[in-house]
């Protein structure tokens, strides 16, 4: 049938397109010239556009002299600083508060300050209710709060209003030792780096209103922040400072560092993961978009900008 037919053929595409993807992969990872190998690796993005694709040309960039980080605007870097000032990580909590001894988070409104016992407080000193010392928060705008206890307990609360007194939307007892928690931008989404021991870390993504798990998501090694984007990508940095990013439809990692980025905070603005350190700004941006990654590749390779995929190989 005709059905059958064209399903053949393009069957038969994919397999040609596959074939030269892994050919030009060859010839991008053997060419002892960096602009050439970048040049493959362009390439190899026009005939599969997946993560072992973004991969390659990330590490030819890094060949070439690149960095993964790219220089921001004074307007992001304010908004990457914001993003980092809503969290408490358990590996800022171990070194302790500064002279006030109390860490404060989010908007001065919201009045949330964690101190160095582990006490949260709102607004004028009021306390907010804990089953143990709070090693572990975050905030979002419209002011939700995530605490998390040292035992792994871990709340939901709204501080934003005229009330006195927060209100707890939620709570749920992890088990484990959370090293960093985050809340998007509109509170639907709550990611959670939870240490499992020899295993690793699971990266907990939980719903906002029911903090049911949406997905769990693996990570060898010791996790120093997390952030999650509005239903779309969730990030983990490890203790080498490499990054990862993950799709949150398909749950398959869609992209990550070659290298350490030599940063310890990091949250996501649009189509890119902003790097850096709490109260000093950004320091960069990691692209997560592969078009964009080709744009940026092709800029370093001085091919002009990218013509559109190609629908067929070459015969």
């Amino acid at each position: 049938s005709v059905r059958r037919r064209e399903e053949q053929e393009d069957h038969n595409r994919t397999l040609t397109r596959r074939a030269r993807a892994r050919e030009l992969t060859y010839l991008a990872e053997s060419a002892q010239d960096p602009l050439l190998a970048l040049g493959y690796a362009i390439e190899v993005i026009e005939f599969s556009p997946d993560p072992p694709a973004g991969r390659l040309v990330r590490t030819c960039l890094h060949r070439l002299g690149a960095g993964e980080l790219e220089p921001v605007t004074r307007q992001e870097a304010l908004r990457a600083a914001g993003r980092f000032g809503q969290r408490l990580t358990v590996a800022e909590w171990s070194r302790g508060p500064g002279p006030d001894r109390e860490w404060r988070l989010g908007e001065p409104d919201w009045g949330l300050a964690i101190g160095e016992d582990g006490q949260a407080r709102y607004q004028a000193g009021a306390a907010i209710a804990m089953p143990g010392p709070v090693v572990a928060a975050a905030c979002a705008r419209g002011g939700v709060a995530c605490l998390v206890t040292e035992a792994g307990q871990l709340a939901l609360w709204q501080l934003a209003g005229d009330a006195d007194q927060p209100a707890k939307l939620g709570e749920r007892d992890l088990g484990v030792l959370v090293a960093c928690v985050a809340v998007s931008d509109t509170a639907r989404l709550v990611v959670a780096a939870c240490v499992d021991g020899k295993s690793g870390t699971t990266i907990r993504v939980l719903d906002g209103s029911s903090l049911a798990e949406v997905a769990a998501l693996p990570f060898d090694g010791f996790v120093r922040d997390a952030d999650v984007s509005t239903g779309r990508w969730a990030a983990a940095l490890g203790h080498d400072r490499r990054l990862r990013v993950w799709d949150l439809v398909t749950r398959d990692v869609l992209c990550e560092s070659v290298q350490s980025l030599g940063v310890s905070r990091i949250a996501f603005d649009q189509d890119y993961v902003m790097a850096g350190e709490a109260g000093t700004g950004a320091v960069g941006r990691f692209t997560v978009d592969l078009d964009c990654l080709e744009e940026r590749a092709r800029q370093a390779a001085n091919l002009g900008p990218a013509a559109g995929r190609l629908a067929d190989p070459p015969g």
